[in-house]
């Protein structure tokens, strides 16, 4: 059979599979996954995801075979455009078009795909597009670069978790909840398409809530909302075994989870106003990490007004009688097992976001046996033309004498380059004295990239002000407060800054597109040094 590896890499932990299909139809062999939630530095995060990764594959002995990778949601952006029904050729210059103007990053430093929905009775079609930067990819093949696994595709684990619960289970119409570590993804799903959107409140925030409510640190918050968290919906008597600790996390909690309610409502109007949906959801599929606090479901339930289940992850697929499908196995697996179904099932979505050049190597794998009988075709072409070399004598002769005219020319030619040469020295020594203008300017040169370097993958810079000695930053997050506290922190920690501070931070409001959240904030900082 043909087996594949998906490795789905989320900012609470990394989830990693191995499916095989075979005439028998799809198996699961493999389950795995590590925990990221307690790592706030990214240095430390990037070094355990790849240990970890590297460690799975030792244990397992897995010493190659095909792999795909799924992002998280949240370092991506998601965009859903409409278009006219045109050749491919026009739509791809279109939609580069509104990538240009959809990202807030320049085009050479982010990866972009698309993909479309054909529905015959509509004259226009409905594109998908996302993109990412550079950089987040290159990371996640970076984990991976010790290794002999070849990288198919690289998803998104929303999308991968449409593909997966498509596959086993498909919703005609009813949405998905995926409650991650940093944003809960809302994929809507109806006849004529999906949807997808990000929320920012998910299960870092609800640490969040609990440590500075309770006063303790954010691992020790983590640790009692695993143990003790419990949602109670107000209208039942609580459970016989919750704890005075499991009351107080349900206190905490609850006026968290009807913010998230009030935007998942929200969202949902926005995507029927917008797109001209007239009907309602009944249906909600439940999973990610962040969902697996008791009484879930039911505080979901009552206030969304829906039916809400587990997803079922092996309703089609074969597994290992060694594996667990407990519930930690249904809210974690389905990124991971939808990114594995890509290279052996046809599915729904279908993005890629790996770099252009690992795409042509890809490619070229796969034709190598192609290329191998033309390279021994090629090889036998010598042999042919030696049979006619007494015909092609005077021919080369005459190409010789050709050569050696132009290398006549050639000296010419080198006499010019000298000459230039000479020229170039003398420019270089009357440019010397403004080097020192240059070095002054390279301080502030300096902070720009230290700053770039800091800046969280979610979070952008959107002006740079300065004052004398002073720099005002403000920007753009899709994160929580917290990454706005860690970067600046970093900031904190470099030696080209000082007296670092926080000036402002806004609660997440919508973008111009409604079809996601931000938090502006502006830190203020003195440069180590004058400007």
């Amino acid at each position: 059979g043909k087996r594949v590896i998906g490795i789905d890499i989320g900012a609470g932990s990394v989830k990693f599979v191995e499916l095989e299909k075979s005439a028998e139809g799809i198996q699961l062999h493999r389950a795995k996954f590590f925990d990221l939630t307690h790592l706030a530095e990214q240095d430390k995060r990037e070094a355990v995801i790849r240990e970890g990764l590297e460690g799975l594959l030792k244990a397992e002995k897995i010493k190659g075979g095909k792999t795909t990778i799924s992002l998280s949601g949240q370092s991506v952006f998601i965009r859903f455009l409409k278009l006219p029904r045109i050749k491919k050729g026009k739509k791809d210059k279109i939609i580069k078009y509104e990538a240009q103007q959809q990202v807030p990053f320049p085009l050479e430093k982010i990866i972009w795909d698309y993909h479309a929905f054909r529905f015959v009775e509509s004259p226009e079609e409905d594109v998908l597009l996302v993109a990412v930067k550079n950089e987040i990819v290159e990371s996640a093949l970076s984990y991976l670069s010790k290794t002999n696994l070849e990288i198919e595709f690289v998803d998104v684990s929303s999308l991968s978790l449409f593909n997966a619960v498509a596959f086993n289970e498909p919703l005609k119409q009813g949405i998905i909840l995926d409650i991650g570590a940093k944003a809960t993804n809302l994929i809507a799903i109806d006849e004529k398409g999906f949807w997808v959107r990000s929320i920012l409140i998910a299960g870092d925030e609800m640490t969040h809530a609990i440590s500075s409510n309770l006063k303790i640190p954010f691992d020790k918050a983590e640790e009692l909302k695993r143990k003790e968290g419990t949602i109670l919906t107000g209208d039942t008597s609580p459970p016989a075994e919750l704890t005075p600790a499991g009351r107080d996390i349900s206190n905490i909690l609850n006026p968290l989870l009807s913010d998230l309610v009030s935007s998942i409502i929200q969202s949902l109007e926005f995507y029927r106003t917008r797109y001209g949906r007239d009907f309602t959801f009944n249906e909600a599929i439940l999973c990610g990490g962040g969902s697996k606090l008791k009484g879930m479901e039911d505080f979901l339930s009552k206030y969304l007004g829906m039916s809400v289940k587990r997803p079922n992850l092996t309703k089609r697929i074969k597994c290992s009688s060694n594996l667990r499908l407990d519930l930690d196995f249904q809210t974690r697996f389905g990124a991971a097992i939808g990114s594995a179904l890509r290279p052996i099932q046809k599915c729904p979505i279908n993005i890629d976001l790996l770099p252009r050049e690992r795409k042509i190597e890809r490619d070229f794998k796969k034709k190598r046996t192609y290329v191998i009988a033309s390279g021994i075709l090629l090889s036998l072409i010598p042999f042919t033309l030696g049979l006619n070399f007494s015909s092609q004598h005077q021919y080369l002769r005459a190409q010789l004498k050709s050569l050696d005219k132009i290398l006549s020319k050639y000296d010419v030619v080198q006499n010019k380059i000298n000459a230039l040469t000479i020229e170039i020295k003398n420019t270089k020594a009357k440019i010397r004295p403004f080097d020192e203008l240059a070095v002054k300017r390279t301080l502030l040169l300096e902070a720009l990239l230290e700053i770039e370097k800091l800046l969280p993958y979610d979070t952008w810079v959107t002006a740079l002000k300065t004052d004398f000695d002073t720099v005002t930053l403000e920007g753009q997050t899709t994160s929580t407060l917290l990454t706005i506290t860690e970067f600046k922190n970093k900031l904190e920690s470099s030696d080209l800054f000082e007296s670092v501070n926080i000036e402002s931070a806004s609660f997440p409001k919508e973008t111009k597109q409604g079809d996601s959240q931000v938090r502006n904030f502006s830190i203020k900082f003195k440069l180590k040094g004058k400007l």
